[in-house]
């Protein structure tokens, strides 16, 4: 006999280019009887007296000389304590199981964990092989043709999902992989985000958001899991969708340049934000005294794609939300000056409570994109006619 080959190992790392013979049959050949080293064999008695028939590493049997003295008399064969063979197959991680000879007993075998060379004389063997990745290692065969190993048919594992099949080739399927999520198995290696799914008869079942979470909006398939972040003012047991439960964001003065932000997203096709402040109105000298309130989508991208639209409510703090509606707007005045002297309005104290609901636009696409909603003291030009959200 004359070299060995070594065990085959086929890894992620070669692009997953290999291309298999399928082993149909598998018909395994005939033993030629009296055997001498590495000759096909199935039992003891299918080798020369005082060889023994083993399986290697891979699990093809072959004859094999005994080397009592601990050498072999091919120098092109190790001496190995049948205690210990076959050794674990280290680069795919599995057992090769048992060799069938007795242990303690010395033999000679291929060197190096391989298998005996493919040649004429072992026409028709088949061993295993294996196919690794990061996932794991899965098992197929070769078979000696034509003094050459066919290409190892063993699938690529992959990483475990909801599909009924052992992915990874470690025994385990779908959901009988520890430490994996329903969401991993569904939706890939970080899962659906703030999802929980179950993988049920090889198929996903979505299970619904994590708190704080919607998957908004409604047609976005269920694997993307939910990602539309639900404002905290509307997480049960909050909720700012009454004019009379707004949240609360505090005074501003009509002195300088104060303003308030209002932001948020509308996480359903129902969900609306209410908003309440206060205004202050700073008695300048009469005759001069100015007030004036701007609320308007921040310039940029504070109304996405043209989704949103406010309500303005003005009243007293008691009353405000019995008050009347400026409805559907996206920009608002409330204002008073003295260009009409008779009437000296700007002089009364002119503050007040306000409301601002954000809705979506009738007709608009509903995603889950932020709005920004800026509310100013002072501004520019005249006052808008009391019709138009403004006092005169």
């Amino acid at each position: 006999m004359g070299p060995v080959d070594h065990g085959p190992y086929y890894s992620s790392d070669d692009g997953g280019g290999n291309t298999s013979d399928v082993v149909e049959a598998q018909v395994l050949p005939e033993a030629p009887g009296q055997g001498k080293q590495c000759a096909i064999c199935y039992k003891d008695t299918d080798c020369v007296t005082g060889h023994s028939c083993i399986a290697s590493p891979y699990g093809d049997k072959f004859c094999s000389a005994p080397c009592t003295s601990g050498t072999c008399a091919d120098p092109s064969y190790q001496c190995a304590d049948m205690a210990g063979y076959p050794p674990p197959i280290v680069d795919a991680g599995v057992d090769a199981g048992d060799s069938g000879a007795k242990g303690g007993a010395l033999q000679c075998v291929p060197p190096k964990a391989a298998t005996c060379t493919c040649n004429a004389d072992r026409e028709g063997v088949i061993r295993n092989c294996y196919h690794t990745s990061q996932y794991g290692a899965c098992k197929g065969s070769q078979v000696c043709k034509s003094s050459a190993w066919t290409s190892c048919d063993a699938p690529l594992p992959t990483q475990e999902v909801c599909d009924g099949k052992d992915n990874n080739c470690n025994g385990l399927i779908d959901s009988q992989e520890p430490n994996t999520t329903g969401a991993e198995l569904c939706a890939g290696s970080t899962g659906a985000p703030h999802a929980t799914f179950a993988c049920e008869s090889a198929k996903c079942v979505f299970g619904g958001c994590d708190p704080g979470w919607e998957r908004y909006p409604a047609t976005l398939p269920e694997t993307q899991g939910c990602p539309c972040a639900v404002d905290k003012t509307d997480i049960a047991p909050a909720s700012d969708n009454d004019c009379t439960k707004a949240t609360d964001k505090g005074s501003l003065s009509d002195v300088g340049a104060a303003q308030l932000t209002l932001t948020g997203s509308l996480s359903s096709d129902t969900d609306v934000d209410w908003y309440a402040f206060t205004t202050t109105d700073t008695q300048q000298a009469p005759g001069a005294n100015t007030y004036r309130i701007h609320i308007e989508f921040a310039a940029g991208n504070g109304n996405p794609g043209d989704e949103f639209r406010f309500d303005v409510m003005r009243g007293a703090p008691g009353t405000v939300c019995q008050g009347t509606t400026k409805p559907t707007l996206t920009s608002y005045d409330w204002c008073a000056d003295n260009q009409d002297s008779a009437k000296g309005f700007a002089d009364k104290d002119c503050a007040g409570a306000y409301r601002v609901k954000v809705s979506r636009k009738a007709g608009a696409t509903g995603t889950c994109s932020p709005y920004t909603v800026v509310v100013k003291s002072g501004g520019s030009g005249a006052c808008p006619a009391k019709d138009a959200c403004g006092e005169q």
